[in-house]
């Protein structure tokens, strides 16, 4: 019998692609199918050595926890075990046919909920299907201070984040002896470099890794949500802006640069009075 290019499975050939995708619109994937492969304008990297299980509490369904083993030096495994990406990463597994390859079957759509280093070099990724991540949700909008949906979101007035963006190089690493701190040089006149009122809660990208700002500190220095690897010392950034989602960062700060955040904002939207109203009359 002559084998196919297909990665053999159990008594059939086939293969799987795994797709991971997050922040806005990247993605990167990998096919157990010996050569690339290109479905539903998606091109898939040939990985062979990649497995993958599930649990046994929902065997092969789209509900149950699938694990993915990946070498660690390939993305994303290295990178999500180090918490270098920005924001939830969401995981599509399908199984493709050799007969029918522009047809894949999706099996599990869930999300990154874990990562485990194993040697030799081989990185765990654990996924929880939306449904285990959801939990007992209910219908209709958190009841919260901060705003229901992500900055740039479609119910945010539509923010057209790429137009806010600024890029350039990055200068320095662990900056005053921080791991976390990061030195950028900006190309052109960028728009108020330094205010911690626009970039913090945003996110820093480089050579396809994206890492949160948890605050502009100024002389174009950023204290980041994890320690960046070594190889972003000299490479090409972009910055993007943040909202931390309280309507006062909208008020005071978003509004005045004319990105209007109040008028669709679902959140609560003041801090009670200094005083208890409940009891006090002033």
């Amino acid at each position: 019998m002559t084998q196919t290019a297909l990665q053999a499975a159990t008594a059939e050939p086939s293969g799987w692609l795994v797709l991971f995708s997050w922040g806005y619109g990247a993605d990167l994937a990998y096919t157990t199918y010996t050569a690339d492969l290109t479905v539903n304008a998606v091109a898939y990297t040939s990985l062979p050595e990649m497995s993958l299980t599930f649990g046994a509490r929902r065997a092969l369904g789209a509900d149950g926890l699938w694990t993915i083993a990946m070498p660690a030096h390939l993305l994303p495994a290295l990178r999500l075990a180090r918490g270098r990406y920005w924001g939830d990463v969401d995981v599509t597994v399908s199984h493709v046919s050799p007969d029918d390859l522009a047809n894949p079957v999706v099996r599990f759509r869930g999300r990154v909920s874990g990562t485990r280093v194993r040697k030799p070099n081989v990185v765990r990724i654990e996924c929880r299907s939306i449904k285990d991540v959801l939990g007992d949700a209910q219908l209709g909008l958190l009841a919260s201070r901060e705003d229901n949906f992500w900055f740039g979101a479609e119910q945010t007035n539509a923010v057209n984040l790429a137009t806010l963006t600024e890029t350039g190089t990055v200068t320095a690493l662990g900056s005053d002896s921080k791991p976390n701190r990061v030195t950028l040089s900006f190309n052109g006149s960028p728009e108020s470099p330094n205010s911690n009122n626009r970039w913090r809660s945003g996110h820093l990208e480089v050579l396809g890794e994206r890492i949160g700002v948890r605050k502009a500190l100024g002389s174009s220095k950023y204290d980041l949500v994890a320690k960046p690897d070594s190889s972003w010392l000299n490479a090409a950034f972009t910055l993007y802006p943040g909202w931390d989602g309280t309507y006062e960062h909208a008020r005071d700060y978003w509004d005045e640069q004319g990105v209007e955040l109040i008028r669709t904002f679902t959140g609560y939207g003041y801090r009670m009075p200094n005083r208890d109203p409940t009891r006090q009359s002033r």
